[in-house]
């Protein structure tokens, strides 16, 4: 009968069962290094959520310089050096900046004050209209429908307390000074960042190993050349849809045409449902002020979407690439939780960037891309060798001796032959066989 199994004899058993590979020494060491890691984790987070206007007013700084890309190389080809280029543009950007916030601003608070006060009683008299149709579906709709929009008048409305505290509490000085602080302070960094941005790019990439470096330029320049082209074409098209909205709610004599024109422009960000939300405070406004308004406004915003959909967005969008939908809709709703409105601008280029780095690291859609070129390079490379030695090969044959040597000639026009047979492949492959076929031919008619 076995006696008792030692407790040397159970962790010698326990070592054998372990798989290999399986065991983990955690020494004293291993312990504080994983501490470490998981605190630098969380001191990162930490910091991001604490400086995130910081940091999202750094990102649009580089937006903003990678949207004016263009403009930099055109101010440089007209014979202006590149800083020089660099500061005529943010100049310039800058004071239309200073002059858009002191004449724009007054006027959007109080149009959106206005707003305010007279979108309850468009909502009563909408709610009573649809009350007073004799369709079970109407009736759900108005069971449904709250009694009433929250108050929103002059003494307690968001948009008159919008204008109280900016511009009552403050002054409407220092309000303009506050925008103007914020927004210098953007331009600021994307100034610094267009002067600075190929010097930080190659220190940044010192820290990457150098077979490494090739792949993370041109994923960077990926980002950039994404983000600028859908930045440049969605901004475009933000403004020239709030610009025609604008002529348009002028014609018809609508109320409050700045401020719902504004609307228009800003719901363009939202995919999908964006340009059907921007016919909603019209028509409200219309029903609130004058409803015989209310057929024209349908008649506008339809003509707007017309124009957008075939005229804007062809010649607007059609070099940007895209950002899909759903990705841009979540991302607008996931930043603008978290970086307010400042997230809600930066959502789209951010979103960009990731669906790049999915593109090329997941998906593996550029390398297929990008190595067909390589290939044909590769090919075309070849195809060159084999015709110079064609070449060299016939120069050989006119310039021998009268002696005639049958081996020599033998070998000599197998290597033509050779030589020809695979020109024609590789033309073939290269897409030149039409131009060449003659020429392979020839070769082949040598060894017959």
């Amino acid at each position: 009968m076995a006696g008792p199994t030692s407790a040397a004899g159970l962790r010698a058993m326990n070592a054998h069962n372990v798989p290999p590979g399986s065991a983990t020494t955690w020494t004293p060491r291993r312990v504080v290094g994983a501490t470490l890691v998981v605190a630098a984790i969380a001191a990162a987070f930490y910091l991001t959520f604490a400086f995130r206007l910081v940091l999202a007013c750094l990102m649009l700084g580089i937006v903003i310089d990678t949207a004016l890309g263009p403009l930099f190389s055109w101010a440089t080809r007209l014979g202006i050096g590149r800083s020089a280029s660099i500061v005529l543009v943010y100049l310039v950007l800058g004071l239309t900046a200073v002059v858009a916030i002191a004449v724009a601003v007054p006027r959007l608070v109080d149009q959106a004050a206005g707003l305010g006060e007279g979108l309850p009683k468009a909502y009563a008299e909408a709610r009573e209209q649809l009350a007073g149709i004799p369709n079970s579906v109407a009736q759900r709709l108005v069971a449904w429908t709250p009694d009433g929009l929250p108050p929103l008048d002059s003494e307690a409305g968001v948009f008159a307390e919008l204008r109280h505290t900016l511009f009552a509490s403050r002054g409407l000085g220092e309000t303009l000074l506050l925008a103007s602080f914020w927004a210098g302070a953007v331009l600021l960094l994307a100034f610094n960042w267009s002067l600075q941005k190929d010097r930080s790019i190659g220190a940044l990439s010192m820290l990457i190993a150098e077979s490494k470096r090739g792949a993370a330029r041109e994923l960077v320049a990926a980002f950039f050349e994404r983000v600028g082209a859908f930045v440049r074409g969605q901004a475009v098209l933000c403004f020239s849809v709030a610009g025609i909205s604008l002529v348009a709610f002028w014609l018809i004599g609508l109320p409050h045409a700045l401020a719902l024109a504004a609307l228009a422009g800003l719901f363009e960000l939202v995919p999908y449902v964006g340009p059907i939300l921007a016919a909603f405070p019209p028509l409200l406004v219309a029903l609130a002020f004058d409803p015989s308004l209310v057929v024209w406004v349908l008649a506008a915003a339809v003509a707007v979407q017309v124009l957008e959909n075939n005229l804007l967005v062809p010649a607007i969008m059609d070099r940007a690439v895209g950002v899909h939908p759903v990705v841009s809709l979540l991302a607008l709703v996931a930043f603008t939780d978290l970086f307010g409105a400042l997230g809600m601008i930066l959502a789209v280029p951010i979103s960009a960037m990731v669906q790049v780095v999915c593109e090329r690291w997941l998906f593996n859609t550029e390398s297929t891309a990008a190595a067909a070129p390589v290939r044909r390079d590769e090919t075309g490379r070849a195809l060159w060798e084999l015709r110079a030695l064609i070449q060299d090969v016939r120069s050989r044959l006119r310039a021998k001796d009268d002696a005639p040597n049958n081996d020599a000639d033998l070998i000599e026009d197998r290597i033509e032959a050779i030589a020809a047979d695979l020109e024609r492949q590789l033309a073939a492959e290269d897409g030149d066989e039409p131009h060449h076929r003659r020429e392979s031919a020839s070769g082949l008619e040598a060894v017959r």
